[in-house]
């Protein structure tokens, strides 16, 4: 498990700073060897209030957009921790949300990779970025995708996908 840096009963920040899937992949390639690794990935984020320093909640991706319209947040991204964070006001009170998009996910993906372990897993589907569908449609066949972004602002965006599975 490369997320939960930060917690919800901790500081804001980060869930999954690229340098912690960095040191996570590489312990645990020094421990039980590449071949038996599989790093684990978040796809969810923590909103944190900062004026009263309440524990964070649990955001999803879809969450972002309402809070653009109905709170104004302003969405920036962190280029040391390779992760994308929301700031806004809600009746008075800062809050921060810190989460992972598609950006964000190729990045740690791509020390993931870099890192010759045997995969990578997604926790809380349901919750993501649609644009990470593309860094994992990449993943699948070896090499790498653009992303996919019908009006090319990469917000609100959606992606349908279909699978079957032999059993």
């Amino acid at each position: 498990m490369a997320y939960d840096y930060h917690y919800p009963a901790g500081p804001p920040g980060p869930v999954a700073p690229i340098s912690w899937v960095a040191q996570v992949t590489q312990y645990a390639r020094s421990q039980i060897g590449a071949s038996k690794v599989v790093v684990s990935l978040p796809l969810y984020g923590y909103d944190w209030n900062t004026t009263t320093g309440a524990k964070a909640t649990a955001t999803k991706y879809p969450q972002i957009a309402t809070l653009r319209r109905e709170y104004g947040a302003v969405l920036s991204y962190d280029s040391v921790s390779q992760s994308a964070r929301a700031t806004y006001t809600r009746d008075g009170q800062q809050h921060q949300v810190w989460y992972d998009d598609g950006r964000s996910l190729d990045a740690k993906l791509a020390v993931v990779r870099q890192a010759g372990v045997a995969g990578v897993a997604l926790w809380r589907l349901g919750q993501e970025d649609p644009r990470v569908w593309n860094s994992i449609r990449g993943l699948s066949i070896g090499t790498s995708l653009p992303v996919f972004s019908p009006n090319s602002d990469g917000y609100e965006d959606s992606v349908t996908l279909s699978l079957d599975f032999a059993v």
